[in-house]
């Protein structure tokens, strides 16, 4: 994985549920993979998000910078 933001969902009761958008590359560096999952792909990606402008977790690699 060489990026990871991840965004609450407002819309969940209590505030648990997230959206995580992650990017992974291969050996060249060349964007391999993008998965988003909702709540860890515990429940299924809701038709309507609520989600907060800035995420609250951000992973980038060092081979990105």
């Amino acid at each position: 994985m060489v990026f990871e933001a991840d965004f609450r969902d407002r819309w969940e009761p209590e505030g648990w549920g997230s959206i995580e958008i992650l990017l992974f590359a291969d050996a060249s560096g060349h964007l391999a993979d993008v998965e988003i999952n909702y709540c860890g792909n515990g429940i299924p990606i809701p038709e309507s998000l609520d989600l907060e402008i800035t995420p609250y977790n951000v992973f980038a690699s060092e081979s990105l910078i």
